[in-house]
């Protein structure tokens, strides 16, 4: 019962939490009731098979619930492999296949970071809220970069639904890869706009907090009027959406 368990730690960033933790652990190597504890992990054979049910918790004094309604996988030494494992982050839906390499050595302090690899899918995703995740270590010393340097990502992703304050798209495929301040979108594909867009982005950051965004995109029978709304006019009055309709398709390089 991990209420139960989250009691019994005077001093946990875990809020509220409930649900159940089933386990199978083998492992080979040295304990030690000391802080050499973690050495010796890290240095044993390890196998996990482990699954969580109905889990939920608050992460600290962030709003958003994070829950867990089944992740079944395995832990392998320093990987952690999942298999059609359900997450939700509030109104967002995700599922998982795939690997978290050097998870153990990171959450020990022992690795700089983390590598994910596998297949997503997602019912539906509220990216406006999912990007306030960003302000939950605002309370701690701030990185020296805009992008995250402890996380490699190579994951395909299939979105049935997106939204972003008045943007929504549909039906979306993307492969994303993230490594040393580089993220790649490649093969994007969405219905959105009443139209369709397909095409590349790259955005990086070098030197640290510059920004540089390249997309080559094609657009086909967009709606002109859904755009405007879309993108709240682009910020200026001039031309709203009410002034314009019609379909536009385009084929877009843009450098920001």
């Amino acid at each position: 019962d991990l209420a139960e368990v989250n009691h019994l730690f005077k001093s946990t960033p875990f809020f509220n939490m409930k649900g159940k933790l089933i386990a199978n652990t083998k492992y080979s190597g040295s304990l030690a009731f000391s802080s050499k504890m973690k050495n010796h992990f890290l240095l044993a054979d390890h196998l996990s098979d482990v699954q969580l049910k109905d889990v939920e918790f608050h992460y600290k004094k962030f709003p958003l619930l994070f829950s867990f309604p089944n992740l079944k996988g395995q832990i392998i030494d320093d990987t952690l492999k999942l298999e059609n494992s359900e997450i939700t982050i509030a109104d967002s839906d995700f599922k998982f296949n795939g690997s978290i390499s050097k998870f153990i050595p990171y959450l020990l302090e022992a690795s700089p970071k983390i590598s994910v690899e596998g297949e997503m899918t997602s019912v539906y995703v509220k990216f406006d809220e999912l990007m306030s995740i960003k302000d939950m270590n605002a309370d701690q010393k701030k990185s020296i970069s805009t992008l995250p340097n402890w996380l490699e990502v190579n994951v395909q992703t299939t979105i049935d639904q997106l939204s972003y304050q008045y943007f929504v798209a549909e039906q979306i495929e993307v492969g994303i890869e993230y490594s040393n301040f580089i993220l790649k979108a490649k093969k994007v594909k969405m219905n959105t706009l009443n139209g369709q867009i397909t095409g590349d982005a790259k955005f990086y950051e070098r030197p640290y907090n510059y920004l540089k965004l390249f997309t080559s995109a094609h657009l086909e029978k967009i709606n002109i009027r859904n755009l405007f709304t879309g993108f709240q006019n682009f910020g200026q009055e001039f031309i709203q959406d009410k002034h314009i309709k019609g379909e536009g398709t385009a084929d877009i390089q843009l450098q920001s």
